[in-house]
């Protein structure tokens, strides 16, 4: 048995090999190029992320000297609240969003008493994806998300790439 490990950090995407005593038999890793613009934003886009993906885990394979069939368990790590926006069966409306990202500010406390109520938060707090849905939501006029769309975290886009399941 051999596992392949992946974090999906905010710096970088690293990958390493593992035998089935989890001994290190090979890593990789490859730099992320965000998006920063004033204002706030912080994004990703989907093909350098898939890019960085691939590459980590190659790097990783080749100097673990397996071949990837070896590979019998996947794990991933991950940033928080990263997502994107899709389609069903279609390419994503967006780019990855970073938890980094802050456009929504903050919203008033009366706004988020019930969201509050149930997670211990008074406020809205812009890291959240659901504060940073909101957001586009009402600057695309409710436009972004359609209701076939998927949102997709980080970790969760690249289970469906490789399984065909959207899972974590």
């Amino acid at each position: 048995m051999t596992i392949l490990a992946i974090d999906l950090g905010s710096t970088f995407f690293k990958a390493a090999v593992f035998s089935q005593s989890l001994k290190l038999l090979g890593e990789g890793r490859a730099s992320l190029k965000y998006r920063h613009d004033k204002g706030g934003v912080v994004e990703l886009s989907v093909a350098n992320a898939e890019k960085c993906f691939r590459s980590a885990i190659h790097e990783a394979v080749v100097r673990s000297r397996i071949k990837t069939e070896d590979i019998s368990a996947v794990v991933i790590t991950s940033q928080a609240q990263t997502f994107t926006v899709c389609p069903e069966g279609g390419k994503p409306k967006t780019p990855f969003i970073s938890w980094l990202d802050t456009r929504p500010g903050q919203a008033s406390p009366a706004r988020w008493r019930d969201f509050g109520v149930h997670c211990g938060f008074s406020e809205q707090i812009p890291g959240l994806l659901v504060s940073k849905l909101i957001y586009l939501q009402k600057k695309t006029g409710n436009k972004l998300v359609g209701r076939t769309d998927r949102i997709f975290i980080l970790p969760t886009w690249f289970v469906w790439k490789l399984t065909g399941k959207a899972v974590v």
